[in-house]
């Protein structure tokens, strides 16, 4: 009877429990399905959203020959091997290339590895995770019991230690010229010719083709 009570338990225990659905997640499950690590395992992922939206980009550089580029050639969208900076001449960035995710592929990849392993997903938000030998997370009413748990939430900034905090923050937007006037084989990368508005700003350009491109600026300062 108690080894039967046992079981029932256990049956209830995930080995892996995943606390957000963004890109480190959706990596982690890549790089674990790759490794066999979810095999025959339960797991669960928690997420508030269903990642269904193009949302974010992800950018990196990378050589063909590395283990990285073959890994995620399936889902890489565009790439670069000449930078520009300001408008200084473009250069060559040879042996390396910038590569260029969408956040959709990158979500729907996870999705097929999540399909394959039979992985539990909940639409749903962690309000707390009491950490102990078998750690429960908390959803509302509900408890969640896991070996494993892969805490991937934002942090909450009010629980930081009370210091002068640096917000990196970002507003772009993909556009359309009516001339073709992108060199789809470049990227402008750190244009500090914008105003700094009491923090740091720099523009970057992502060409996609030679007339559709992402334009985005990126902020470093105390406020967003």
């Amino acid at each position: 009877m108690k080894k039967d009570i046992i079981k029932m338990a256990e049956k209830k225990i995930y080995d892996y429990i995943f606390t957000g659905f963004g890109a480190s997640t959706c990596i982690l499950l890549r790089e674990m399905d790759i490794k066999g690590l979810l095999k025959n395992k339960k797991s669960l992922i928690i997420d508030p959203n269903t990642k269904n939206e193009n949302d974010k980009t992800f950018c990196f550089w990378a050589r063909k020959t590395d283990d990285i580029y073959n890994e995620y050639q399936d889902i890489i969208s565009n790439e670069w091997s000449k930078i520009q900076i300001s408008d200084y001449q473009a250069k060559s960035i040879a042996p390396l290339f910038y590569f260029h995710i969408k956040s959709i592929d990158l979500y729907d990849s996870a999705k097929k590895v999540i399909k394959k392993n039979n992985i539990i997903s909940k639409i749903d938000s962690v309000s707390k995770i009491n950490e102990s030998k078998i750690t429960e997370v908390i959803v509302g009413s509900k408890k969640y019991l896991g070996y494993k748990i892969i805490d991937c939430r934002t942090i909450n900034m009010k629980y930081l230690i009370e210091e002068k905090i640096i917000y990196q923050s970002f507003i772009g937007f993909k556009v359309k010229l009516k001339a073709k006037n992108f060199d789809s084989n470049k990227f402008n990368l750190m244009d500090f010719r914008v105003e700094q508005k009491e923090g740091t700003q720099f523009v970057y350009t992502l060409p996609y083709s030679n007339d559709t491109g992402l334009v985005e600026l990126t902020r470093f300062a105390d406020n967003i």
